[in-house]
């Protein structure tokens, strides 16, 4: 006897064998991915498993036949030919292999956007396979040195799938929050060869030109550990700096890390490390529940991103590949060495207990008051971007795999706001062969001194008494034939009526705040010992607290470089906030008169004049800074030169300069009020991304009044906004490029 079933029936058991199967398969996979991945006869059956994983993307059919991206898109082409080469030189294990960047071949393509086209090089990008051995690949894309692509020299496309979709996008968007520099990255839409392939991650490779547009030195020199089998330590190279590459600062880095003792290395490394963004990286590093870092005993670890900033002589920790951590990929990770454990440099700072004290209070300060802006920035997203990712058939996870990875990752990012691993309590003890005496490399063996005590910066020079205060300079005429450093954590004051006279190459550098208030009366003078003498620079670096200085009078100081930071201004204020009034700066034979770095400056009713280049060179001021009354004469330079800037100047009277009386560039935005500018050859320009709104000024008898351009090739043109200003007198009155915009109302 035969049993027959409906058409229904079988199909529901054809369903359910065919759901049973895919579970069975899918659990399979899982537990022996990497045996899978090793046999060459599921090899042959993986793209057709992979085909056969998209069916589920029918449901989405009707909706995506109506529905388009509302990405940028960016055209990619290379001939057949040339992506034979490229495949050529991959391993022969296409599901279960990797290879370092520098074995990748380059070859030629043709890239186009909306405002871009034109001959590049190209090859794929990636050391997993997984990078290319499916529909969707991640490249690298090279632009002529003569033709940048928005400033950049090379762009990364890579597979979103590879940085958790939102991963990236959401610790980027932290990194921003938390002031650390960061890839500036965004979702586009890519045809390659005509053909749609989806939704790729694109941020802008490591590189000078990538360090230009941080508002950093450009000076600064990043480093990276490259791929390959040796120790880490071997491994670490610059991704900008030209040969030869400059190790001394990682060395001076390594030496404090593995021999310093605990109170030696406390001491030390704040100098040598911006130790507040080290705490808010591990902010980001709990809130993704790990390190995407590949955790090792030796100094040093793949994708651990370290840019030393020349203006602060410190080292600034870039987030890099950062993804958010659930189990599934706690467990991958596991089998290929990256752990959420952070590296021995992390861990030595998380070992001093000060230290550890601090990074629980920026944690505990983020988790209460970011948590709620985080969860709405993944709503948007998710609101912005999938769709995006539903209409994209080249991704390898079906549309509901996509929904179910998210739901994931959003889950896991809100429960991250309470520790849950516990990584907030985990403590860590470093083994270390502490040594009595460094060996600090050259440029930095007066690091030592930064850590020195009162009582010991004292035995100095005989200007120099200790006070309840902390350091004390009196009333009388003091000549220094060395440089002076005054250490952290104290305070120098300096009285009316000193007078400090610094020999050929002495400086007095500070890393305290320095109080110098004179009298109308009682200036405080600092010069060099002769008007010939080629002296040094007054500098405060990285200081906790606010100098302020009164009825000043320096002159002809140059640049010097210290623990690694290059200064150039008589007066130098870097990463440290000052207040300057009723001084006079002149003479200075550097680039500056004076130079303010990453710091509030509040300059009033001083005098900049007959400076050898800039009368004052402000680079990424605090936004409240103030510039107000001030007179800049007879400056051999700029009068008033601005980076990164968005602050307000006000009522300033500049005569005689032999470039600009305000330059205005890399992307600063400042409003300019009641300033009286002549003389000059150039009175206002606005150049490189910049934005400038001038109102109220007058602006006469210079060669050209006002001028907006590109001088970088790294950015844009310039923009000017002019309302009620009186321009008159002037050779030119304007004078700008087809990339800027000068806008007269």
């Amino acid at each position: 006897m035969s049993i027959r079933f409906s058409r229904p029936v079988v199909a529901f058991l054809i369903a359910l064998l065919l759901g049973a199967g895919t579970i069975a398969a899918w659990e399979f996979k899982g537990t022996h991915k990497q045996a899978i991945l090793q046999s060459p006869i599921a090899q042959r059956f993986i793209p057709l498993y992979r085909s056969l994983r998209k069916l589920p993307d029918l449901v989405f059919m009707p909706w995506a036949a109506f529905a388009s991206s509302h990405l940028e898109t960016y055209e990619l082409t290379i001939s057949p030919q040339n992506i034979e080469r490229m495949n050529a030189v991959l391993p022969e294990q296409p599901f279960n292999s990797g290879m370092i960047e520098g074995s990748k071949l380059w070859v030629k393509g043709y890239f186009r956007t909306a405002d871009y086209e034109g001959p590049v090089d190209v090859r794929y990008r990636g050391n997993l396979a997984a990078h290319w051995n499916a529909y969707q690949k991640s490249y690298a894309i090279e632009f002529p040195k003569d033709h940048l692509f928005r400033g950049m020299r090379e762009l990364n496309l890579v597979i979103p799938s590879k940085r958790r979709y939102l991963g990236m996008s959401l610790n980027d968007y932290r990194a921003e929050k938390l002031g650390l520099l960061h890839p500036d990255e965004s979702l586009i839409w890519l045809k390659f060869n005509g053909a749609d392939t989806g939704v790729m991650l694109s941020f802008e490779s490591w590189s000078q030109p990538w360090i230009e547009k941080m508002p950093i030195s450009s000076l600064s020199t990043l480093y990276g550990v490259d791929e390959g089998t040796a120790p880490y330590e071997q491994r670490w190279d610059s991704w900008n700096a030209t040969d030869p590459v400059d190790f001394a600062p990682l060395k001076a880095l390594q030496e404090l890390v593995e021999y310093a003792p605990d109170d030696v290395f406390a001491a030390l490394i704040p100098q040598l490390i911006d130790i507040e963004d080290w705490y808010n990286w591990d902010v980001m590093r709990i809130l993704a529940s790990g390190y995407h870092v590949s955790a090792d005993t030796s100094f040093g670890a793949n994708n651990l991103v370290l840019v030393f900033d020349r203006a602060e002589g410190r080292f600034k920790p870039v987030p890099y590949n950062t993804v958010i951590y659930t189990d599934d990929y706690r467990s991958k990770a596991s089998l290929e060495g990256v752990r959420g454990e952070p590296t021995r440099l992390y861990k030595r700072i998380l070992s001093i207990p000060e230290f550890r004290a601090r990074r629980d209070e920026v944690w505990e300060e983020y988790r209460q008051t970011e948590k709620e802006d985080d969860l709405r920035f993944l709503a948007d997203w998710q609101h912005t971007y999938n769709r995006e990712f539903l209409l994209d058939t080249a991704k390898n996870d079906n549309n509901f795999m996509y929904l179910q990875k998210i739901t994931e990752y959003v889950t896991a990012a809100k429960e991250y706001f309470d520790d849950p691993f516990g990584i907030v309590a985990t403590t860590y003890n470093v083994d270390i062969t502490p040594k009595t005496t460094l060996d600090l490399p050259e440029g930095f063996t007066e690091l030592a001194r930064t850590g020195m005590t009162p009582a010991e910066a004292a035995t100095q020079h005989p200007a120099l008494r200790v006070t309840a205060a902390g350091l004390h300079i009196a009333a009388g005429t003091y000549r220094f034939a060395d440089t002076i450093i005054i250490p952290a954590r104290t305070t120098l004051t300096i009285d009316p009526g000193a007078t400090l006279l610094f020999a050929n190459n002495a400086s007095l550098i500070s890393y305290s705040p320095v109080i110098a208030n004179g009298t109308e009366a009682k200036p405080i003078v600092i010069t060099g010992t002769t008007a010939d003498t080629k002296w040094g620079v007054f500098a405060v670096i990285n200081a906790l607290g606010t100098s302020t200085l009164a009825h000043v009078h320096a002159s002809g100081g140059g640049e010097v470089t210290m623990n690694g930071a290059y200064i150039s201004g008589t007066l130098a204020f870097h990463n440290s906030d000052v207040v300057l009034t009723d001084s006079v700066v002149s003479e200075a034979r550097g680039d500056d008169g004076l130079n303010v770095k990453g710091a509030r400056a509040v300059l009033e009713r001083n005098l900049f004049t007959h400076n050898s280049s800039d009368g004052v060179d402000l680079d990424y001021p605090d936004p409240t800074s103030v510039i107000a009354h001030n007179q800049f004469i007879e400056n051999y330079g700029d009068s008033l030169d601005l980076s990164w800037s968005e602050i307000t100047i006000n009522d300033n009277e500049i005569i005689g300069c032999a470039d600009k009386g305000i330059s205005v560039g890399e992307r600063s935005r400042p409003t300019i009020i009641d300033t009286r500018i002549s003389e000059c050859q150039m009175g206002v320009a606005v150049k490189d991304g910049s934005v400038a709104t001038l109102r109220g000024n007058t602006i006469s008898h210079n060669h050209t009044a006002i001028a907006a351009y590109q001088k970088k090739e790294f950015f844009t043109g310039g923009t000017v906004y002019l309302s009620g200003n009186i321009v008159a007198d002037n050779e030119q009155l304007e004078f700008k490029d087809e990339l800027s915009v000068i806008n007269w109302e």
